[in-house]
């Protein structure tokens, strides 16, 4: 059975240039406070690294809001680099 609490959530708002993310508890409390990093694959594995250190072990559940397919960058290098 899924268990809520054993998850944070991150919602990505995608832009051209950056993107700014924010961590959240089941609750919809934030975690912490919004985070912009750079839209390239360069910036995106030390961003995901800052973001399951912050999970303290908890699953991660990523929602993106996506404009113009601007997120595929972002799915395809996390996802083909083995970070998600």
């Amino acid at each position: 059975m899924f268990q809520r609490e054993a998850h944070v959530y991150v919602g990505i708002d995608i832009h051209k240039r950056s993107n700014v993310a924010v961590m959240v508890d089941c609750f919809g409390e934030a975690l912490g406070k919004a985070v912009k990093f750079d839209n390239t694959p360069a910036a995106y594995p030390e961003w995901l690294k800052r973001v399951k250190h912050r999970a303290g072990g908890k699953g991660i559940i990523f929602g993106l809001e996506d404009c113009h397919g601007l997120g595929a960058s972002w799915l395809s290098s996390c996802w083909s680099g083995g970070r998600l």
